[in-house]
């Protein structure tokens, strides 16, 4: 018996881990859209364990405040990590936007809850990779099809270095009146 259980423990954990992601996704998803109550919707994800935000509640808000008089129809996070923010996006932005998310460590359970976000006619299109590679760069540029972004969100790696050249890469993407936020 030690034995199998040794054997199977690589797997059952993986396993255990997807399973409780698309179950968190799954409530957060049912949680009905909460017009304006940001701080409502953020304790929401927060109170999920394996979503919550890594930003300060009130910053957060305000941020989800100012980005909601846009009525997003395309936003782009560059460091999703856990992936409470994902989910504050899709809730913001309009029914049908395209909510792109980028992350170096983006697996196939966080890409598959972070899918279950979309609401209505949404997209959420989940890249694993660096920033700044150029094909990161291309397959952003091919999501967005000769649109612009509305909302971008950098929040990938906080070293100065890395985050002006992520404003670099990403700022010619966002329309004229379009907001840029940085976290940290």
């Amino acid at each position: 018996l030690a034995g199998l259980r040794a054997l199977l423990r690589p797997v059952a954990a993986p396993l255990l881990r997807h399973v409780r992601l698309q179950a968190g996704a799954r409530r957060l998803g049912a949680l009905p859209f909460a017009d304006g109550d940001f701080g409502r919707l953020f304790d929401a994800v927060f109170a999920e364990a394996a979503f919550r935000p890594l930003q300060n509640r009130a910053e957060f808000v305000g941020l989800m405040e100012r980005c909601s008089a846009l009525w997003p129809r395309r936003s782009l996070e560059i460091g999703t990590a856990a992936g409470g923010t994902a989910f504050l996006w899709t809730r913001l932005a309009a029914a049908d936007a395209l909510v792109i998310l980028v992350d170096h460590a983006m697996d196939v359970s966080r890409r598959a809850a972070f899918c279950r976000f979309a609401r209505g006619r949404q997209r959420v299109a989940c890249l694993n990779g660096e920033s700044r590679e150029p094909r990161m760069l291309a397959a952003v540029r091919g999501l967005l099809a000769g649109a612009a972004l509305d909302v971008l969100f950098i929040d990938g790696d906080h070293r100065y270095e890395a985050a002006s050249a992520d404003l670099a890469c990403y700022a010619p993407f966002v329309r004229p009146g379009g907001l840029i936020a940085f976290h940290d």
